[in-house]
Formats: structure tokens, C-alpha cells, sequence
């Protein structure tokens, strides 16, 4: 199973996208003023760097803070990426 997770940290948002236990692609990306921009960057410059084909897109977040920031306010911004 391949998995993207997205750290947004206190400085650069960081994404990798891994298989079990190989790193298959990773990214950083400069601050944006709005987090899910460089959540969405994240996630992409990641998913891009890993040259893996998505074809099945799941949307999991652990904080709720960011998920209900993300979810209700910009999923349409989110259409085609997948975030754990």
C-alpha cells in the first residue's frame, strides 16, 4: 500500500510518499500564509518525485484542528490528492 504523509511543521511543509518500508519520493516546500496551499504543494511536489501512478485517492488526516480546516473549508481545493 502507498502512503503520502504531509508534515506542515513550524517551518517548511514536508511530503513523502512510501511503500511498507521503501521512500519512494519526498518534497519540501516554502511556507505559504494559507496552510493547505502548502499542505496541497507538499503533497504534490511528493507525489510527482515518486513517479507513482494514483489511481485510488483516500483522505485520512490525524489532527483535527487541520482536518476540519481542510476538509470543510478547501476540499475542493483537494480533489486528486491523497493525504494520510
Amino acid at each position: 500500500m502507498l502512503r503520502l504523509g504531509v508534515d506542515v511543521g513550524g517551518t517548511n511543509p514536508d511530503a513523502a510518499v512510501v511503500s511498507g518500508t521503501e521512500v519512494l519520493g519526498t518534497a519540501k516546500v516554502t511556507t505559504t500564509p494559507d496552510v493547505t496551499d502548502g499542505v496541497v504543494a507538499a503533497a504534490r511536489a511528493a507525489l510527482d518525485a515518486s513517479h507513482v501512478r494514483v489511481v485510488h485517492r483516500t483522505l485520512k488526516m490525524r489532527a483535527a484542528h487541520a482536518a476540519r480546516n481542510l476538509v470543510d473549508v478547501h476540499a475542493a481545493r483537494l480533489r486528486g490528492i491523497a493525504l494520510s
